[in-house]
């Protein structure tokens, strides 16, 4: 998807576009990854608007899922609201510490204080 960015996400489209309103339970787990990818992509390809649209979608249908609130905490960062962000990285570590997207972002989030303690140690 990564590679294929506009063939990834006109699948994706695609796919959300079978999904009918309301969304019967035992589809909403797949259409909470299609939203969760075509955010990740759209993300990837400088989409803040897509990529926040469908982040939001995908967490609304899945709310307890580490890689959802990971996936929307990244579209807040890029949106600049980080202690939005640091709230659901705190979330989805509590749920799985072991997903590594979610510690690679809030190392991110406070990579100025880590840099601020490393100027402060070579005093």
């Amino acid at each position: 998807a990564v590679d294929e960015r506009e063939e990834a996400t006109e699948y994706f489209e695609q796919g959300l576009a079978n999904v009918f309103e309301p969304i019967p339970p035992g589809i909403q787990p797949l259409a909470a990854e299609l939203h969760h990818m075509l955010s990740e992509v759209k993300l990837l390809a400088g989409d803040v608007t897509t990529a926040d649209f469908a982040s939001k979608q995908a967490l609304a249908l899945r709310p307890k899922s580490p890689a959802y609130l990971t996936g929307r905490a990244g579209v807040l960062l890029q949106l600049g609201h980080k202690r939005d962000a640091e709230v659901l990285l705190r979330q989805s570590l509590q749920l799985d510490p072991n997903l590594p997207r979610t510690n690679q972002l809030l190392t991110l989030i406070h990579l100025p204080e880590v840099e601020a303690g490393r100027m402060q140690e070579k005093k």
